[in-house]
């Protein structure tokens, strides 16, 4: 995913920047090929968010679920399993898509 920079005025968030979809996995968060997404990292991620997320090296779109100790990582692509993860340095919330 490419990384864009916003005008403050557009999401008043100074650290709030955009990435470029690359493939259709997204699909059933409504995000396709080529869209843009906002990500805030200063919005809490809350249980069921769709959130950045970097994880095992690379940086993916997931909707975020927080079950105990462990967090579920459900993809947009209705093909792909949830990604179980616990502990820390497992995963890095990068954001939560705006």
């Amino acid at each position: 995913m490419g990384r864009i920079s916003l005008p403050y005025e557009w999401v008043r968030d100074k650290e709030a920047f955009a990435v470029v979809a690359k493939e259709e996995v997204m699909t059933g968060f409504g995000i396709h090929d080529g869209d843009h997404i906002v990500i805030s990292p200063n919005i809490e991620v809350k249980n069921g968010s769709v959130a950045l997320v970097e994880l095992r090296g690379q940086v993916v779109v997931k909707k975020v679920f927080y079950q105990g100790d462990q967090t579920l990582l459900q993809s947009g692509d209705p093909d792909s399993e949830p990604v179980i993860v616990s502990g820390e340095g497992r995963f890095r919330l990068v954001g939560k898509v705006v």
